[in-house]
């Protein structure tokens, strides 16, 4: 700003500014020293905090030469507000950076921008502030955080230093992917970006020979929560069934106990994963004395894990294991779960939401109902609305979108394979703004991305 500039401060409550027309250079300030000006007051490594003891001298409107530079601080929360308001037809930034990247050949963003192409830019940029979107990022900042602290606890128990800057620079890769790009990096738990694994062991201990298999599992701050049918009790007890089992999986921790979740379930229906706000969820096809397999959650509380719960009581009847298992994603408090049903002798592909971590479902959205394969899969987007992917009647592979309110979208063929049980089961995964589909199509595995 120019020395003969003049600046009013906005009416309203009486703060430590006054209220009236002021002059730049009478503006109080540190006594400049010939030449260099302030700038020998000056630490680098706690310009901050010089900063701070000069506002508490001179209060918060000063004047401050460093160098060439002629500069006036402003330390009102309310003056700010109005400088920022004022942008940009009265205030401006330094036009210096935006010519240095022009000459680079880089458009402006919005940290150069200026006018009406700034206005534009920061209206997109605003709607990633809003209060239900910043609300929306928490999940992701815990579920980092808490992977910090479990690779900080780890070290602690086996006495290692740490390096602070290279986990609080991974720690901030991992929270911005994630943030901006909806891409979990995981640095913090890769040294040298995935190129190594470090193995994790067994995942039971039971040397029966019996199934464990159809394994999910959700990364946590501590390990890895996996999740597995378990055909132990199959072998061990007469009438013994195949169960669900859980554990907790952790590098140098040796192989884990193992917790029963169900004691009875469909035996090769696979399992599903996600993890919520409020912990992880597993779904999977549940099986009664009366031979009803309908698809049942079982959640982790902060008591434990619950009691087994269903999403549906579709009451489907069979005397034999479908082979055709639900899938589960989750964000925060939202919960999707798509799945099939042979119900009242009419095949159909099912979706249903719940909040509040998995403890009551909506009424079960209908997806498809002209004699579907099942064999579904499904992701949320960053607006929580669910993209539901099945194979349909004679093996079409079909993609749906449907929000939480029971909004479907338009149904979209993907590809055409075979409805057999060797075509098996078509995959898709959400990354950044994208979904990525795989499924196989004879010997071959095909592939699809759609942006969202």
């Amino acid at each position: 700003m120019k020395p003969d500039a003049t600046l009013t401060h906005p009416e309203g409550p009486a703060t430590a500014c006054p209220a009236r027309v002021r002059r730049f250079a009478d503006l109080p300030g540190p006594p400049p020293w010939p030449v260099v000006g302030n700038a020998l007051q000056v630490s680098l490594h706690r310009m901050h905090q010089n900063m701070e003891d000069w506002v508490k001298a001179y209060g918060p409107l000063m004047q401050v030469r460093l160098a060439g530079f002629h500069l006036m601080v402003v330390a009102d929360t309310e003056l700010i507000g109005h400088l920022l308001r004022e942008r940009p037809e009265t205030f401006r930034r330094p036009s210096r950076m935006q010519a240095i990247m022009r000459e680079m050949g880089i458009p402006d963003g919005v940290f150069v921008a200026e006018g009406e192409h700034w206005a534009r830019q920061r209206r997109m940029v605003m709607a990633s502030f809003a209060p239900q979107q910043v609300r929306s990022y928490f999940p992701a900042l815990l579920k980092v955080a808490q992977r910090l602290r479990g690779r900080w606890q780890g070290a602690a128990e086996r006495t290692e230093a740490i390096d602070l800057q290279a986990e609080l620079m991974r720690f901030t890769v991992d929270a911005i992917a994630g943030l901006a790009f909806g891409v979990d990096v995981n640095t913090l738990q890769s040294d040298d970006d995935g190129r190594t694994w470090t193995p994790l062991g067994l995942l039971h201990d039971d040397d029966s020979p019996s199934e464990h298999g159809f394994v999910s599992y959700v990364p946590l701050a501590a390990g890895v929560q996996a999740f597995w049918l378990d055909g132990r009790a199959m072998g061990e007890l007469e009438g013994g069934a195949m169960e669900l089992r859980t554990g907790l999986l952790a590098s140098g921790k040796g192989t884990p106990p193992s917790l029963v979740l169900d004691r009875k379930v469909c035996e090769c229906c696979s399992t599903d994963a996600a993890l919520t706000a409020a912990g992880p969820v597993v779904v999977y096809r549940d099986r009664s004395d009366a031979e009803i397999r309908d698809i049942a959650l079982v959640r982790k509380t902060t008591s434990g894990w619950s009691s087994p719960s269903l999403v549906s009581a579709d009451n489907w009847q069979i005397h034999g294991c479908p082979v055709n298992g639900p899938a589960v994603a989750a964000d925060g408090d939202i919960i999707a779960v798509a799945w099939f049903t042979g119900s009242d002798a009419r095949p159909r592909v099912q979706v249903a939401f719940a909040l509040a971590g998995g403890t009551l479902f909506d009424t079960p959205l209908l997806l498809d109902a002209e004699r579907p394969v099942g064999r579904v899969d499904i992701a949320l987007d960053s607006q929580g609305t669910a993209q539901v992917l099945w194979m349909g009647r004679g093996g079409e592979i079909q993609l749906q979108s449907v929000d939480p309110a029971g909004t479907l979208g338009p149904r979209r063929r993907i590809a055409k394979t075979s409805a057999t049980r060797a075509a098996g089961f078509p995959t898709l995964v959400k990354a950044m703004d994208r979904l990525v589909l795989v499924w196989k199509d004879g010997a071959a595995l095909r592939g699809a991305a759609l942006s969202l």
